[in-house]
Parts: structure tokens; sequence; C-alpha cells
């Protein structure tokens, strides 16, 4: 039955990732295999293949989880705008900030901005409230 299947797929991923996330030894997996209902030929096949492949499965359940990417150069400028082409006059500060950060596979990638007055003031309050709220809880 293919929904069987599936299921029996499913339920070894979901074992194997967490082994993998957890650092389970060989010996600590096939007995928790065992315990599960596996057979013991099953379950010491798994382990063993685990065994065997437990640095590439690291290396792979590191590039698929979730990451940030590495901060390298920020760049930030205010400029007061007094008038535009479709407006006379403006009179109002615009933030620009250029933040230069790696990606997981090395590549550098530039991120632009630019926010209103009004809107940094909004984001600068926004952000004393969580780090102020990051300090009470340590």
């Amino acid at each position: 039955e293919p929904s069987e299947v599936k299921a029996g797929v499913a339920a070894i991923s979901f074992i194997l990732k967490n082994a993998i996330r957890n650092s389970v030894d060989y010996d600590n997996l096939s007995n928790e295999l065992l315990q599960l209902g596996l057979q013991k030929d099953t379950s010491f096949a798994l382990s063993k293949v685990y065994h065997e492949n437990s640095d590439k499965l690291t290396m792979f359940m590191k590039d698929q989880c979730l990451r940030l990417s590495r901060y390298i150069h920020l760049d930030w400028r205010v400029d007061y705008v007094i008038s535009s082409s479709t407006i006379s006059s403006i009179y109002e500060p615009s933030f620009e900030l250029s933040i230069m950060a790696e990606k997981f596979n090395h590549d550098t990638v530039i991120i632009l901005f630019a926010i209103s007055g009004e809107r940094f003031r909004t984001v600068l309050a926004e952000l004393r409230q969580a780090f102020r709220a990051l300090e009470s809880n340590n």
C-alpha cells in the first residue's frame, strides 16, 4: 500500500533527522529503534547506515536549517530632503542604510533601503523597546 510506504519513510526520516540533531550514537539509536518495535536486523541496518553517513547527514542538516546571513559591513546616511520633482517643499529627513552580508554559499549580497524620518523614529522606538525587554529577561 503506497500510503503505508509513505508513512514508513516519513517515520524513518523523522527518526534519523532527530538522531542527527541530537548527536545520538550508534548503540542508543539501535536500542531506541528496537524499543519502537522494529525488528533487530532492520534496527541494526538503519543504525549502521546512520553511523556510516552521520557526517554527511550532519552537513546536509546544517545546510537545511534556518540561518541568518553573516554581516560584513554596514553603511548609513541621513539626507535632508528639501523638495522633489513632484512636491515643491518637503523638509523631511530620509535615512538610507546599506548592509553587506555573506550568504550561506559565501556569495556577498548588498541590501539597500531607505525610510522616512517618521518611520525611522517608529522603528527606533520599537528596537529600544525590544532591547529593554531582552535586558529585563537576562
